[in-house]
């Protein structure tokens, strides 16, 4: 959010931000929606589907969506699949061969897409795709730990690394290698598919292969704002490409 906030700070438009939540199977459009006050909405999250939108589009005229492609709304998206595919690649050309997978919560649309790319990469590797070593939770460091611990404490073989979908999910790996006496990456390599503060600041630093936030939100701003230059104009889809941040989470074995 603060990316956007700066994106936007010399357009004149000012940002509000609301979280909605899901509950008993209902989606409760955001207060400042019904209220007609605003001039667009930049849609960060991938827990709803093209209906809560559709239903938001009847009182705000411009939605642009940050996540995924959609054909229905001016979108700025990432390939999830291809993040995860390359992130194996990047994994098997430092020897690795053995992948633990955190994917992102099961509620996410996101979550498909990267166990596709999870497999589709261990296929182009010759590498058989095993179910404990895979699992998906929320976007918390506590469930990342937790899911990690699952893995490591039910394998046999143990993994040599691990790819996870954010960079809480990466701390938890983290702190649950570090309580166990293990060493990050001698006892085993670590990526995050998402960078963030805590990347450079844990021990030791994280490597990232996946969304540069800065220019997601700087698209996404410079989308809305041609929307709101020219509200008749066709659908935009921006691709914004995935950035690899070597630091000292991942070696070669």
């Amino acid at each position: 959010v603060s990316k956007l906030i700066y994106a936007l700070s010399q357009s004149g438009y000012g940002l509000m931000t609301e979280h909605v939540e899901i509950g008993a199977g209902e989606m409760t459009l955001p207060s400042f929606a019904t209220l007609r006050r605003v001039a667009g909405v930049l849609h960060v999250t991938p827990l709803f589907d093209s209906k809560f939108l559709h239903r938001l589009q009847k009182y705000v005229p411009h939605i642009v969506q940050i996540g995924n492609y959609t054909a229905a709304f001016d979108c700025v998206y990432s390939d999830y699949t291809q993040t995860v595919r390359q992130t194996v690649d990047y994994l098997c050309a430092h020897g690795h061969r053995r992948l633990a997978f955190i994917n992102a919560d099961p509620a996410s649309s996101t979550a498909v897409d990267r166990l596709q790319g999870y497999k589709e990469g261990l296929m182009a590797h010759g590498i058989a795709y095993t179910e404990e070593l895979v699992r998906s939770v929320p976007f918390t460091g506590l469930d990342g730990y937790r899911a990690f611990a699952d893995i490591w404490e039910k394998a046999a073989d143990k993994p040599s690394a691990v790819i996870t979908s954010t960079e809480v999910g990466a701390c938890g790996v983290l702190r649950y290698m570090h309580e166990r006496g293990y060493q990050v990456p001698r006892d085993l390599s670590v990526i995050s598919n998402e960078d963030g503060l805590a990347c450079e600041t844990t021990w030791p630093t994280l490597t990232v292969l996946g969304r540069n936030k800065e220019k997601i939100a700087a698209a996404a701003a410079r989308v809305m704002l041609d929307r709101l230059k020219n509200p008749d104009a066709p659908h935009i889809a921006q691709r914004v490409e995935d950035e690899l941040i070597e630091r000292g989470s991942v070696r070669s074995i």
